[in-house]
């Protein structure tokens, strides 16, 4: 399945001015069923949208609205960790099945992907 991981610099939470300019939220984007869904975990309540349908460009879209974006695959499996704190990055690393645990911060997560 089709993914593209999204940052940007508008953080969310207290934390987010230690982090990267730029690289200090991020949410990611899988082909579902003929759709893109989105699923932000934003502080405290996430949301999950569909927002195109698939064959709609919406890695052009996020690049031409100013973020960063990469496209991935999800893993077969979702990877579930009791250890993982409650993060937009361990959310998006769940999501597309990492297990890099040596991942902690959206610019992190960035570099690996790309």
């Amino acid at each position: 399945m089709r993914a593209i991981v999204v940052f940007h610099g508008a953080g969310i939470g207290a934390w987010s001015r230690f982090l990267k300019p730029g690289f200090r939220h991020c949410f990611v984007a899988t082909e579902c069923d003929g759709y893109w869904i989105v699923f932000d975990p934003q502080k405290g309540s996430p949301k999950i949208s569909i927002v195109a349908p698939a064959n709609y460009d919406l890695r052009s879209f996020y690049l031409n609205c100013g973020f960063h974006a990469v496209e991935t695959k999800v893993k077969n499996k979702i990877f579930w960790s009791l250890l993982l704190p409650a993060t937009c990055v361990a959310a998006v690393k769940r999501i597309l099945g990492l297990k890099k645990v040596s991942i902690w911060t959206p610019h992190q997560l960035y570099q690996f992907l790309i």
